[in-house]
């Protein structure tokens, strides 16, 4: 052990995501490293908006021409690993978030307790494919005119704990339009106790009225998807104006991996069908949606967390893009067979 007033230097090479400089360098939540002046240099950082301009670290010694040489002949992979100190190339981060396509802004202030009568402009871009090009069209509409006719489901993640090492609890508020393109709403991310929760649960699902109500219903959670049915024919009778809505346990096929889960997503992006709220990306929990859709590989090394992207794949349980049989149910299901 270093005696009080000691320095120490820690330098190092990001080769993997798995690694304990990794983890001190890049990623956050442990306290040990709370204090620590870390920086993470890169050879070369190519401008957002015009890869073309570029800013090389040293330059005497690797110029731009010889770093994009390296890159030819190592591969990115590699290339993002030893040169970047980024164990993760671009091709890897399967969910791109694209501001024109994938996101939308909405003006004025906005009541959460009351979100559906909202009379602001809510603008996004949408992708029109016309012969031989690909061009964006803009749009605007009063935000309740275009959400309070979209299918709108709530979805809740159970996280067990309250210490800062558990998972959290996340709820989402998803909308549906008639084009199949996914909005995300309202989003909640948190640690609390089993009460609170099924307050904040009823309390968003009668601020937005969605009708169906999606609850991961695996091993003992099953028992909390139960607690919101209870929770929610009690308030039934206190409430002037009631909402009332299907709760959907939700299971998943047993060999889907949870990463195979959100990989599942991933057809919405590139079409634009999934919208960010792009006025909230700073703001928590929308910040931390941003991050691990950013981040998500299929090794999901680079997510300490993977709460709030996990909620919205949830949705491809509740709501399926292809149509079935309707059967008559001959009696009344229990709340697992619904």
């Amino acid at each position: 052990m270093l005696e009080s007033g000691s320095s120490i230097y820690w330098v190092g090479t990001l080769i993997n995501r798995r690694s304990f400089l990794y983890h001190a360098t890049c990623t956050d939540g442990d306290p040990r490293f709370d204090f620590w002046n870390r920086k993470v240099l890169r050879a070369i950082v190519y401008d957002k908006d015009d890869p073309s301009k570029a800013s090389v670290l040293w330059p005497e010694k690797w110029s731009q021409e010889i770093l994009e040489a390296r890159k030819d002949e190592i591969g990115a992979s590699a290339f993002s690993a030893e040169y970047l100190n980024e164990p993760v190339s671009p091709q890897e981060r399967i969910l791109i978030i694209d501001p024109r396509k994938n996101e939308y802004s909405v003006e004025g202030e906005f009541d959460w307790n009351n979100p559906l009568t909202h009379t602001g402009l809510i603008r996004w871009s949408e992708r029109i494919d016309a012969p031989g090009r690909r061009e964006y069209k803009d749009f605007e509409k009063p935000y309740n005119e275009l959400v309070a006719p979209m299918y709108r489901i709530l979805l809740f993640d159970y996280g067990q704990g309250l210490s800062q090492y558990n998972d959290y609890s996340c709820i989402a508020i998803l909308g549906f339009d008639t084009f199949n393109t996914l909005w995300v709403l309202d989003m909640w991310l948190g640690r609390a106790k089993d009460a609170t929760l099924l307050r904040m649960i009823y309390e968003k699902g009668l601020a937005w009225r969605p009708r169906v109500l999606g609850i991961e219903a695996v091993s003992i959670q099953m028992s909390f998807a139960e607690a919101v049915q209870d929770y929610i024919d009690e308030m039934e009778s206190k409430i002037s104006q009631p909402w009332r809505a299907r709760v959907f346990p939700i299971t998943y096929p047993s060999k889907v991996s949870k990463s195979q889960r959100i990989s599942g997503l991933e057809w919405r992006y590139r079409p634009g069908r999934i919208k960010y709220p792009g006025h909230l990306a700073g703001k928590w929990p929308f910040d931390q949606l941003y991050q691990q859709t950013e981040d998500f590989t299929t090794d999901l090394a680079l997510l300490p967390h993977d709460d709030a992207i996990d909620t919205i794949s949830m949705c491809q349980y509740v709501v399926k893009n292809r149509g079935g049989k309707f059967i008559k149910e001959k009696k009344t299901p229990s709340l697992l067979e619904r």
